[in-house]
């Protein structure tokens, strides 16, 4: 059996899952002990992503069969194409408050919504690279990762704005952030398979925490986190592919590590050829990297820290200069990393 999406439906006590070998979507009763498979008329459709509505309805998508699909609560499945031609590998699904179903086309770097019998795609490419995981907030807002890249972004349906945000940690050159989940405080965790870590992205105070998977293996150095997910009381749990090892983040602990910028107060306003200084504080006791990093792929920025290494209590001064990016709003992650946690602040940068 081959698995990739798992979604529970705790009002039913059931557990569904996607399985590619048997090209069906199961569902095992946690009460009863039984399973029950649902075969996909599509033949080598590769059930990928899953997830449930507020209806009991299981949404999932279809890998190879450029589909989506729905099981009702009733058990009638139907599968339904997607309106855009070629191999779009519908991979991340999630269903918002509203009913809206979302789901994401990594292979022409789109997002795609479905509801009321009616689809609708967005088309980000020169924006975005391979979008997988998908989750919807409390006000509608989209976040989906970029696997293509070591990015988060965040979508509004209606004004189209798009923010996206580097992850701090590029271990094997690009992070690839795959799954996404949004917790009950509305807190956006992904994890990253190359940057071996589960990472923490909270809205209200603009902070990404990574926290580094411990074991490693020789070959890499990482112990590459494939899957993950967020409990109902927000704990994440994610597995490992080259250790066989399942993990979780103890949340209720410190990470001993803070940043905090004192002359902050919004987007900095810098024009071609301009610099701006940034004062920061680093809490904590252990030596920290300092290190920059522009969640955009036109963005052309120095930064240099004075200094780029401090002991955690003392401070640096960030100055930042903008070299020939086109005029736009970019976010930029200050990071400050120990060996097994970096903590994060974004900050906005619009070039006129």
């Amino acid at each position: 059996m081959v698995t990739w999406g798992v979604a529970i439906d705790n009002s039913a006590s059931t557990v569904w899952f996607t399985e590619q070998i048997s090209n069906s979507v199961w569902s095992f009763n946690t009460k009863d002990h039984e399973f029950m498979k649902y075969k996909l008329k599509t033949s080598g459709a590769f059930p990928f992503g899953i997830t449930v509505d507020s209806n009991q309805n299981i949404w999932f998508t279809e890998l190879e069969g450029n589909k989506i699909g729905e099981i009702a609560a009733n058990g009638s499945l139907t599968e339904l194409s997607i309106p855009v031609g070629g191999e779009t590998a519908p991979s991340g699904i999630t269903v918002s408050n509203s009913g809206v179903v979302w789901f994401t086309l990594p292979t022409v770097n789109s997002i795609g919504s479905f509801k009321n019998g009616e689809f609708e795609i967005y088309n980000l490419t020169s924006d975005i690279t391979e979008p997988v995981g998908i989750a919807v907030d409390q006000g509608g807002n989209v976040w989906f990762t970029q696997h293509g890249a070591s990015f988060i972004s965040e979508f509004d349906p209606t004004t189209h704005y798009l923010r996206t945000i580097s992850s701090s940690n590029n271990s094997l050159t690009i992070s690839l952030p795959y799954f996404c989940y949004l917790d009950s405080a509305g807190n956006i965790w992904f994890n990253e398979h190359q940057g071996n870590a589960e990472a923490e992205f909270t809205p209200s105070s603009n902070t990404l925490v990574e926290y580094f998977i411990p074991s490693t293996i020789p070959a890499g150095n990482i112990s590459y986190m494939l899957t993950s997910a967020v409990s109902h009381t927000g704990q994440p749990w994610y597995t490992e592919l080259e250790t066989g090892k399942v993990g979780t983040v103890n949340i209720t602990k410190s990470t001993g590590l803070s940043l905090n910028l004192t002359n902050y107060s919004g987007p900095l306003t810098l024009v071609a050829g301009g610099t701006s200084n940034l004062s920061l504080k680093v809490g904590g006791s252990s030596s920290v990297s300092l290190r920059a990093y522009v969640g955009n792929f036109t963005g052309n920025f120095s930064f240099t820290f004075s200094p780029d290494v401090v002991q955690g209590g003392r401070n640096s001064i960030l100055q930042i200069a903008v070299h020939n990016s086109p005029p736009g709003a970019y976010f930029v992650t200050i990071t400050s990393k120990t060996g097994s946690v970096a903590v994060s602040k974004i900050i906005e940068i619009k070039v006129i």
